[in-house]
């Protein structure tokens, strides 16, 4: 079972969505990308980029997307950042790994 690992760069953007409750379930989102590390859908905003077969993204409807990078067989899901409601995509969301 891969360990949960988060960026800097994710856990600042956390810090910085208003809502509680988000906070909350995301961190309970987080989680349970421990257990089913592969059960995200790839971020179509990627396709056509190497990214894309990296990145995973959960989401919870109306509020909030989560990035993470998990690669198969690896020991760790490492938490790349969020979206928070209306936010449009940007590199930038993944962090500086992704970021030119």
């Amino acid at each position: 079972m891969p360990k949960v690992v988060w960026t800097p760069e994710a856990e600042e953007q956390l810090l910085q969505i208003p809502s509680p409750r988000t906070i909350n379930d995301l961190l309970a989102l987080s989680g349970g990308i421990q257990h089913l590390p592969d059960r995200g859908r790839r971020v179509p905003e990627l396709k056509g980029r190497p990214e894309y077969v990296l990145v995973r993204e959960l989401i919870l409807p109306g509020r909030a997307r989560l990035f993470y990078l998990h690669v198969t067989d690896s020991d760790e899901v490492i938490i790349l950042g969020f979206l928070y409601k209306g936010q449009s995509f940007r590199l930038s969301a993944l962090g500086p790994y992704f970021n030119p």
